[in-house]
């Protein structure tokens, strides 16, 4: 007679025999997971060494599923997935893609990229800048976020009232002092399968945000917001809000930048001219 495996060891032969055969998680069973079993992250010790710009993905080469960071501070991003840590085992890094200049990195809903929880991000002064391609409307992408939402943090994504909308919206969601959670419309509508540059700029002490888009301020600026509750438990993600894969990006990114402090009108223009 056949003794049964343990319960432990039996559970460790399936999660192998299912990475074998390829099996990963649905984006609903990721999210149920990781809400359960909430990531936090310790800063990196140490203050940030420089204000201004303090990350530079241009994302057009990987190694072993990491992006340089060109910033000079060695914010590298690296793969991560629905189901880390086999993501790159699984998925393969993002493949690279034909971007606005050089390359950019084709992320999908079941892989993101996640820099280091520096403090140079969990700051109340930020602004990010990028170029995005949309390639679908599912459900609500997210270019970049760092949050453990609806607890605290920020994520720009493109949305609608509607999630099953006919248009994205690009916006800057982020949570409140007051643990309310804000959406910031920047009256844009991103088109699909066209290559734009988009930016915000966060002002948490003079509670204002601003958009760009394609080098250019775009519509007013936004002010008398609830000042955010900056996360500083979570990595920055890129294509994805919270590293759950609830609100993943769905087509391509370039040269994505952070500042920790707000941007100027002549720094959004050089990004977009693809200067340093």
């Amino acid at each position: 007679m056949v003794k049964p495996l343990p319960l432990a060891t039996g559970a460790l032969a399936f999660a192998l025999l299912g990475a074998l055969v390829g099996w990963r998680m649905t984006a609903r069973e990721a999210f149920l997971y990781r809400s359960e079993n909430a990531r936090t992250v310790d800063l990196v010790p140490g203050a940030c060494p420089r204000t201004g710009l303090v990350a530079r993905w241009e994302l057009d080469r990987h190694e072993n599923g990491r992006f340089a960071d060109s910033a000079g501070l060695g914010l590298d991003l690296s793969l991560e997935g629905s189901s880390a840590p086999l993501a790159a085992l699984r998925y393969g890094a993002p493949p690279l893609v034909e971007a606005r200049s050089g390359h950019g990195v084709s992320i999908e809903q079941h892989h993101w990229l996640a820099a280091p929880n520096s403090r140079c991000f969990a700051t109340g002064l930020i602004s990010v800048a990028a170029w995005v391609k949309l390639d679908d409307l599912a459900r609500m992408p997210t270019i970049v976020g760092k949050s453990t939402w609806p607890a605290d943090g920020f994520w720009l994504l493109t949305t609608t009232p509607e999630p099953a909308g006919t248009e994205r919206r690009l916006q800057l969601g982020f949570v409140s002092e007051k643990t309310e959670v804000q959406h910031v419309d920047a009256g844009y509508v991103l088109p699909l399968h066209e290559w734009h540059h988009v930016a915000f700029a966060l002002d948490n002490e003079a509670h204002e945000v601003r958009f760009f888009v394609d080098g250019k301020p775009f519509g007013d600026v936004h002010r008398g917001l609830e000042p955010m509750r900056v996360n500083v438990s979570h990595p920055l993600y890129v294509g994805d809000d919270d590293g759950t894969g609830r609100w993943p990006w769905h087509g391509s990114l370039d040269d994505v930048r952070v500042w920790n402090r707000v941007v100027t009108e002549d720094e959004v223009a050089r990004a977009f001219a693809g200067k340093e």
